[in-house]
């Protein structure tokens, strides 16, 4: 009786700290830096492939590329159909995004 017990506890521990790990702060750094580029482009329109140039060569306070920065075509369009702040100007194959956040 007492190893089920240890063991139903130890799979609750491991439940909720899985929960706790992939939650809201997943990509934080990847949308903060997406803002940041937003605002540095202020209303000026953008490719997708400008941003993502961005984020791969971001480089931290600390002087080294941002480890959890670096993003791929797909990841990235994922994240920019989410984020309120961008919004996306259909032309020909490809379009422009604008971010419409504050500045």
């Amino acid at each position: 009786m007492m190893k089920i017990l240890t063991l139903a506890i130890w799979v609750l521990k491991t439940d909720t700290v899985r929960d706790l790990m992939i939650g809201g702060k997943k990509n934080k750094y990847k949308r903060r830096i997406m803002k940041e580029f937003g605002m540095k482009k202020g209303r000026e329109r953008f490719r997708q492939r400008e941003m993502m140039e961005f984020m791969n060569t971001y480089v931290s306070s600390f002087g080294r590329r941002h480890s959890r920065a670096s993003t791929t075509p797909q990841q990235l369009s994922n994240l920019l159909m989410r984020e309120p702040d961008f919004q996306y100007e259909p032309a020909g194959n490809t379009g422009y995004w604008h971010y419409i956040g504050e500045c």
